[in-house]
């Protein structure tokens, strides 16, 4: 009878007016939330590269810093030495160089540590994440953090 009816135009009792608005309206919903959740990731992925990016020049900026005095006086041998002073000043004037405070949101460094040849960097940010607070009733800050080591060390022969 309900096929009768669409054939002649009448209209049925069982109709199915109104559950594609209910279906479309699931539809956006959930694609809103899909893309609250892409934009999120994606700004915590680039803020992460960006820290990255920072610690890992910071580290080489230090691993640059040699002990010349050692160097001058053939003390090192085949491998550099490190000048500590030397190296926190290097990564202190690169960040300061770089504007890493103001690349990257809460920027601060957490350790500088020197060995012999090899400087290891620890850094961490704050990033902000516009959806994930309103979505979750939570904090809309997430804290990022990362490592860089480099080494200075002549090549052997």
């Amino acid at each position: 009878m309900a096929r009768d009816a669409a054939v002649t135009g009448e209209h049925s009792d069982d109709s199915d007016e109104g559950s594609i608005l209910v279906l479309v309206v699931g539809t956006v919903v959930l694609l809103a939330m899909l893309s609250a959740v892409v934009v999120d990731a994606g700004r915590l992925y680039l803020s992460r590269r960006a820290l990255d990016g920072v610690t890992d020049a910071a580290a080489l900026a230090g691993a640059q810093a040699i002990d010349l005095d050692a160097v001058y006086d053939g003390r090192g041998g085949r491998d550099l030495v490190l000048d500590e002073p030397a190296v926190r000043a290097a990564v202190a004037q690169y960040l300061d160089t770089a504007d890493a405070e103001g690349a990257v949101r809460g920027f601060r460094v957490t350790a500088i540590e020197i060995g012999d040849e090899e400087v290891t960097v620890r850094t961490t940010a704050t990033v902000r994440l516009p959806f994930v607070g309103p979505f979750t009733g939570g904090s809309s800050t997430v804290s990022v953090r990362t490592e860089s080591s480099a080494r200075n060390r002549l090549a052997e022969s």
